[in-house]
């Protein structure tokens, strides 16, 4: 294998292991930010600037190539409803369920096959209008802007709720998942699959991602004594199948799933990643603040998606 291989394998198995150990998931974070409690909401914000500042950091010295701008369009935010809505349905975000897998839950392979059956049947996303660009002058403004209200936000947070959990199991998966994504920009399990189902092909370096990721999360599931495996919520794959599906179709339309969009497109500075990734948690946010409680349980069941973030 070339250096390049190795490298993304090492810290594919680092972002699986931080990913595992975080628990972090975008969706539980909305939904808790819904009910009033905002720490885990702060804890995706610090992931989301120290992926920023070494997405940077990584460009300036030369480790990656200028990432693609896109400009949102109306399908953009249709798409990241749709996104929100399938994450709200399935129980997890992407990344939750990714984390959900590796701890053995087998029913996150039915939001993955719902994914792949709705890449089989929808056409092969085309953005309009990227351009690999750098920003320039404008980088710093970017990047201490998100730092700034990353940092902002977790102070409240701290001050209001007197604790923010996992600081730096949280900083860790940012700064992992932006080297690695520097690298691999498509290494989302859900883009990959419909990449692979849209497209027959899977390029050798996004398999050697995927596959340190989840050897990564396995292994410390396995250390920590939380992996069982087995089907968690068996009246739910149902549910799990078609929020597959809702997720994989407003991935398309971002374009990019929610990691992707988190860990790439945001830290790039990428209009339709930042305005994408606003409206997935305003949607999940949303759903849970319009839908009456005790009738959605009776609905969709518990929820499957990770108890942090």
């Amino acid at each position: 294998m070339t250096s390049q291989v190795w490298i993304t394998l090492v810290l594919a198995i680092l972002t699986g292991m931080a990913l595992s150990r975080s628990n972090m998931c975008f969706m539980h974070a909305a939904k808790s930010a819904s009910e009033g409690k905002f720490n885990p909401l702060a804890n995706v914000l610090l992931t989301v600037a120290a992926a920023t500042l070494v997405f940077s950091l990584v460009g300036h010295a030369g480790w990656r190539d200028p990432a693609p701008w896109l400009w949102p369009s109306a399908m953009t935010i249709v798409g990241a409803a749709l996104f929100g809505l399938g994450a709200r349905i399935n129980g997890s975000c992407t990344i939750g369920t990714m984390g959900r897998l590796a701890h053995g839950d087998l029913g996150a392979l039915a939001t993955f096959i719902g994914g792949g059956c709705a890449a089989l049947l929808l056409p092969h996303a085309k953005p309009m209008g990227a351009q690999p660009v750098w920003f320039g002058s404008a980088e710093p403004v970017w990047v201490g802007a998100v730092i700034a209200i990353a940092a902002i936000g977790a102070l409240l947070v701290f001050r209001r709720e007197g604790h923010i959990d996992r600081v730096f199991e949280v900083v860790f998966l940012g700064g992992f998942a932006a080297l690695l994504y520097s690298l691999r920009g498509q290494s989302s399990l859900m883009d990959a699959v419909t990449a692979l189902i849209q497209e027959g092909r899977m390029h050798a370096n996004i398999f050697v991602a995927l596959g340190g990721l989840v050897v990564g999360a396995i292994g410390v599931a396995l250390f920590t004594g939380r992996f069982q495996l087995g089907v968690r919520h068996p009246r739910r794959i149902p549910l799990e199948f078609a929020g597959g599906a809702l997720m994989t179709a407003g991935a398309l339309s971002i374009p990019g799933a929610s990691d992707v969009v988190a860990f790439y497109g945001v830290p790039s500075g990428s209009p339709h990643a930042v305005i994408g990734w606003v409206v997935i948690l305003a949607t999940v946010v949303l759903t849970f603040r319009v839908t009456n409680s005790s009738l959605w349980s009776r609905m969709v069941g518990s929820p499957a998606g990770t108890a942090g973030a």
